[in-house]
């Protein structure tokens, strides 16, 4: 009967720490320290960016326990990578997806006004070309994920940011979607000008200036 009693004590103290064991890991994975471990080389362009005090989770794992259920799993495989080579783990080709949504958790008054005015924009960008990006249009409209047009916001080298402290969206970003082609996505009526006229007779190519 003792010894019956001692392996159920036993059995249930494994619980509690096989418990604790589960708990703790699950609040250290959501912490950038946990990512880090295995992505040093991320770590130093995510602090220099206007993102470095957002946790990696923040944005690379949509809101909703079925979305961080999965994020665990792939963190755990990842550190199974890491102790089997013992290197750095890679990124694929293709990024983890960054929904809007995670982004709207704290960019939520975006959609609130149809277009960004010019005095949001910094100087010499899109002010020249008379633009006013529509957040409203593609993120709602055309369900465009915030991350075509603002790419790298966290992860993007320090020198190809240039002078500015906001992540604006450069030609190359634009032109995946307005090629200067007229397209039946993208059908816009500017004054009665015709529509095979092509986008850079009214909006010259743009680059954001940066620091030499």
């Amino acid at each position: 009967m003792v010894c019956l009693g001692l392996g159920k004590l036993a059995l249930f103290l494994a619980f509690l720490a096989g418990l604790g064991l589960f708990g703790g890991a699950w609040v250290a994975s959501g912490q950038s320290s946990f990512c880090v471990r295995c992505h040093p080389g991320h770590e130093a362009i995510w602090k220099s960016s206007t993102h470095r005090t957002v946790e990696c989770v923040g944005c690379h794992v949509a809101p909703g326990w079925a979305h961080e259920v999965e994020s665990k799993i792939h963190s755990l495989r990842n550190v199974g990578v890491f102790l089997r080579q013992g290197v750095e783990v890679v990124p694929g080709e293709t990024p983890l997806p960054i929904a809007r949504e995670s982004c709207q958790g704290c960019h939520a008054s975006i959609l609130r006004v149809n277009e960004i005015g010019y005095s949001d924009l910094p100087p010499n960008s899109l002010q020249l070309l008379g633009l006013k990006p529509a957040h409203r249009l593609h993120v709602v409209d055309h369900q465009i994920d915030c991350v075509w047009c603002h790419r790298g916001v966290a992860h993007r080298d320090p020198a190809q940011i240039g002078k500015y402290d906001r992540n604006v969206p450069t030609h190359e970003d634009c032109m995946v979607c307005h090629d200067a082609q007229v397209s039946e996505r993208f059908q816009i009526a500017v004054f009665g000008v015709e529509d095979e006229i092509d986008c850079f007779r009214c909006h010259p190519a743009y680059q954001p200036p940066y620091e030499g």
